[in-house]
């Protein structure tokens, strides 16, 4: 588990340092959809908080998984997933996080630490998605488990 945790934070960093990845944006997530929140920094020394925000539209709830990596040069890493309710994630160190259930309003990620010499990099994710099925894959679920208990039915019958 160590290691796919170190590859996934490793990736991301690489992906992010080679342009891969855009800059951070404002986003806003509709009910059934889903986005990503991508942000790369590099810095030249000191303490940084940095703050990255997104919206998650009404009729839903969401779940939010992702990562957070940096070189050798940034101590004191630390994040906080703050919504409408109240910080509702608290973590530290590079490494992956996970919420589930979110629900809609406006969130802020919060990135501190500090950079000990330059350059100070960090990166991160976060896979925003809707945790209610889309209504065409709910259909298509129900359709299954109907044609199975047909078969079932059928089977008995015979």
């Amino acid at each position: 588990m160590k290691f796919i945790k170190r590859a996934m934070t490793s990736l991301a960093a690489c992906a992010a340092f080679a342009g891969l990845l855009p800059s951070a944006q404002a986003l806003t997530v509709p009910a059934g959809g889903s986005d990503v929140l991508s942000f790369f920094e590099v810095l030249n020394g000191g303490v940084f908080n940095k703050s990255y925000g997104f919206t998650l539209g009404s009729g839903g709830l969401f779940d939010v998984d992702g990562g957070i990596s940096s070189n050798q040069n940034i101590s004191a890493l630390a994040y906080k997933l703050t919504g409408p309710g109240g910080v509702v994630l608290n973590g530290s160190g590079p490494g992956l996080f996970s919420v589930a259930g979110l629900g809609s309003g406006g969130y802020t990620f919060n990135v501190t630490g500090t950079a000990t010499r330059a350059p100070g990099i960090y990166s991160g994710f976060a896979i925003i998605t809707s945790a209610v099925p889309e209504p065409a894959t709910l259909a298509m679920s129900l359709a299954a488990l109907g044609l199975i208990g047909g078969l079932a039915l059928r089977r008995r019958s015979s």
